[in-house]
């Protein structure tokens, strides 16, 4: 569901690589926006899918396995859905707004952004989900943690987005005369 989005994400680091050396910001602004409104518009939808038709995702694995072995997994399979749809509606941010700060130069901002981000809001709270929690706990609490990470992350691109700085940015310096 969301190679889409990283098409899309290539496609809009790209034109804002393109439009920025042009110095045409504008441009590489409503580039941005253009692909977060169809992306988010396409997961809306997707969403919208796991939410209330989760069975037409099951389909592939109910064939294969015995029916008391999907009957045990398909409640926790519908709620897993539940966190999947939620994230992906804003994994659309983190993918288009991280790929349009890289296509800026703005390319220490996403890797520090990420790498903080994934240490203090997933892998540590998963290992605490894994570590102090039973059962569905567990895997609902790393599944939680997830969430929370890309939805952070999105967030934190977006503003970054909007605060700018990246319209001034250019990866390559025009030469002095």
């Amino acid at each position: 569901a969301f190679m889409p989005m990283i098409g899309f994400g290539i496609a809009t680091s790209v034109l804002v690589g393109r439009a920025l050396g042009a110095d045409k910001p504008e441009i590489a602004q409503k580039t941005t926006m253009s692909a977060a409104y169809i992306t988010f518009g396409y997961m809306i939808f997707i969403a919208l899918c796991y939410w209330f038709v989760p069975n037409v995702f099951l389909l592939p694995f109910k064939a294969q396995a015995s029916a008391e072995q999907f009957a045990a997994i398909k409640p926790v399979v519908r709620t897993l859905l539940i966190f999947v749809g939620f994230y992906s509606l804003f994994d659309t941010g983190n993918i288009i707004f991280s790929a349009a700060l890289k296509g800026a130069g703005d390319t220490r901002f996403v890797c520090y952004a990420s790498v903080v981000l994934s240490w203090v809001l997933l892998v540590v709270p998963s290992w605490l989900a894994i570590t102090f929690l039973q059962g569905r706990a567990r895997l609902y609490g790393a599944w939680f943690a997830l969430t929370g990470y890309v939805c952070a992350l999105a967030a934190l691109f977006f503003l970054r987005f909007l605060a700018g700085k990246w319209k001034s940015m250019r990866v390559i310096e025009k030469t002095p005369i």
